[in-house]
């Protein structure tokens, strides 16, 4: 069984009908594409003139399979850095086994070459964006005493065509208790490229810095930014000189200028935004519920106008059509969608009267029928009133088995972002329920949810998760033993907490690329960055507080749901060492732990097909053995 569900999930990733992910280069939309034929994947173009569809005829442009064995090693796909003055010279950017150090290499569209004296930066944590057709602006952890503490770059360099890295130029460097420099230009048509250099001290806390000057922008510390040639937008994470969760537009040369664009309030809070050439565009969340409004950059007193959505939607992407943001072309792919509902991408023009227009709507994965999602509220032990969404299988009872999602930590939020496309086909037409919860760690409600979790007060994520998994056996729409956790990275850290402190709520535990050791997670370098989430191990006050959920810790001899950890050896963000000793601590205590190491990959997976197909797999199998056994059809083997 374990085969044809790999080969389900496979054929679904692959499928060509897929939402509109495509962007444009100049005269072509660019898609990266991975099948059976090519599982690591492929650079593919279509002209502009044609629709992309499930049907259409791409053109190859870079082989990301036949250059891995031209050289015998395993690169992954980690996305295109265009030069905005020429889209068809772009820089490729390949992770190292799938860790966050990557190699840079230049690539020309137009002759689908790797050109002989082009750019071909060694795989580093690192960071590059154009300046001219032979120079780049690299941010590199490379070199004696380039790199934080935390292992992030802590120099930007200008790098010349033929120049070895290791000779150019510093033009600007950070402190080495940084956690990471960032390095950007915006390249002004009318002029020289203009830099922009963002040192971020802890994450969520940054100091932005203009031009070759270094001017410093008097912008909040904690705060979210996005910034082009001429104006920035910022969202303060506490009060000060403006309020938190609320969104400022500013011209970069007058600060003093910035206005309110979005008030935050009790109920409404920012989502994404960004700026176009001549726009800022923004989602808000209203109860869950999204809407987009934008605003024209240049004229001050220039209304908000809201982009309608289409009714019925849980969630809306949005992003520029053009890869380049500094184009001119400010138009808009919009994606709506819903845990049961099939996306539908629509096109967007600012500068004209005309509706959104929908340009491509995805088939269904699985016939959902009868199925239904519910936004519930679950009580934390606080009184604080704790959301999720919930999709539910026709006929669901006590005996449906869910699986609960969740995060809760570094101000990452969760929506109801993704169409249950593999886990509908798998999992819920097979008579299971899947959940999203958003707990506090997050920022789904504005700053101060995440701040609710942070450092001494995380123990309220754990206690949220713990009260929704309640609240769903509660309403009867499980029970305990056929609810599962899931997480993986800060959400494994989640997982974790949940088999050791709340084990009678679940009758399974995934627990992927885990945040598991709460007194050791500094010593690794990517480690040190998360100081100001957790605490400071070193600290006898935080120490204290970490060990009382430390997972690794808080092993004990009772009696614990099924449990999955898995991880991956290249992992370079989140040490594999973590899942390890943790198994080896639950074999130790007399527990039966299911442990997987993937050969290959860093944190976010391997990149193939084949390696991702797999981990669903995986996953799926343990949970159909576990919470699904005797309900999820067919019957499984044993696991």
């Amino acid at each position: 069984m374990f085969e044809q569900d790999k080969a389900t999930i496979a054929d679904i990733l692959q499928d060509p009908d897929k939402p509109f992910s495509y962007r444009q280069r100049g005269e072509y939309w660019f898609d990266f594409h991975q099948d059976s034929n090519n599982p690591k994947g492929i650079w593919q173009r279509l002209p502009t003139q044609k629709t992309p569809s499930a049907n259409s005829k791409w053109e190859a442009v870079f082989d990301l399979d036949a250059f891995c064995q031209r050289e015998n090693h395993n690169w992954v796909w980690r996305g295109v850095s265009g030069n905005p003055a020429n889209p068809q010279q772009v820089l490729l950017t390949l992770a190292d086994d799938g860790s966050d150090r990557c190699r840079f290499v230049e690539f020309d569209c137009t002759g689908k070459t790797i050109p002989a004296q082009g750019f071909d930066i060694p795989a580093a944590k690192a960071d590059a964006v154009w300046i001219d057709a032979d120079t780049l602006l690299i941010c590199t952890s490379a070199g004696a005493g380039n790199a934080t503490t935390s292992g992030w770059p802590r120099v930007a360099k200008l790098l010349k065509r033929g120049q070895n890295i290791d000779d150019a130029p510093i033009v600007f460097q950070g402190d080495k208790n940084d956690v990471s420099l960032y390095a950007h230009a915006e390249i002004t048509r009318d002029g020289p490229a203009r830099m922009f250099f963002i040192r971020y001290l802890d994450i969520g806390q940054s100091r932005v810095f203009v031009g070759s000057d270094h001017r410093q922008l008097d912008l909040p510390l904690k705060s979210s930014k996005d910034f082009n040639a001429t104006h920035i937008a910022f969202s303060p994470a506490e009060n000060g000189s403006y309020s938190a969760g609320d969104l400022l537009l500013a011209p970069i040369d007058n600060i003093a200028k910035a206005q309110c664009v979005f008030a935050a309030t009790d109920t409404r809070f920012l989502g994404d935004y960004f700026l176009s050439r001549n726009w800022i565009y923004w989602q808000t969340h209203e109860n869950l519920i999204p809407r987009l409004f934008r605003k024209n950059l240049h004229d001050p007193d220039a209304p908000i106008l809201e982009i309608p959505l289409p009714a019925g939607n849980d969630f809306a992407f949005f992003k520029l059509l053009n890869a380049d943001a500094q184009s001119g072309d400010d138009r808009l792919l919009i994606t709506t969608l819903g845990l049961i509902q099939p996306p539908a991408t629509f096109l967007f023009d600012p500068d004209s009267n005309a509706p959104m227009r929908e340009i491509h709507r995805s088939k269904p994965r699985f016939d959902a029928t009868g199925m239904q999602v519910q936004l519930n509220y679950a009580t934390s032990d606080d009184g604080t009133k704790i959301p999720y969404h919930i999709a539910l299988p026709a006929n669901h009872n006590t005996e449906t088995p869910v699986r609960i999602y969740g995060y809760g930590g570094f101000a990452t939020s969760l929506y109801p972002f993704n169409y249950l496309g593999i886990t509908g086909k798998t999992w819920l037409a097979r008579g299971g329920g899947y959940a999203v919860a958003y707990i506090r760690g997050g920022a789904e409600f504005g700053p101060n949810w995440h701040l609710a979790a942070k450092r001494e007060k995380r123990p309220r994520a754990f206690e949220d998760f713990k009260s929704i998994a309640a609240d769903i056996a509660t309403r009867g729409l499980s029970s305990p033993a056929r609810i599962s956790c899931e997480g993986g990275s800060n959400g494994g850290l989640l997982s974790g907490v949940m088999l050791t402190r709340y084990p009678r709520h679940f009758g399974a535990i995934v627990s992927g690329v885990p945040v598991l050791d709460m007194t050791r997670f500094h010593l690794f370098a990517a480690g040190q960055a998360w100081v100001d989430e957790y605490g400071d191990p070193e600290n006898p006050d935080d120490r204290r507080y970490l060990l009382d959920y430390s997972p690794f810790h808080q092993i004990s001899e009772a009696p614990y749901p099924a449990s999955l950890f898995y991880t991956h050896q290249s992992d370079d963000r989140v040490d594999p060492s973590h899942a390890r000793r943790m198994v080896a601590r639950l074999r130790a205590q007399g527990h039966d732990p299911r442990f997987y190491e993937f050969s290959k990959g860093g944190h976010g997976g391997g990149g193939d097909l084949d390696s991702t197909a797999k981990q669903m797999a995986l996953i799926l199998a343990f949970l159909r053995h576990t919470t699904g056994k005797g309900v999820i059809d067919p019957p499984p083997e044993a696991f």
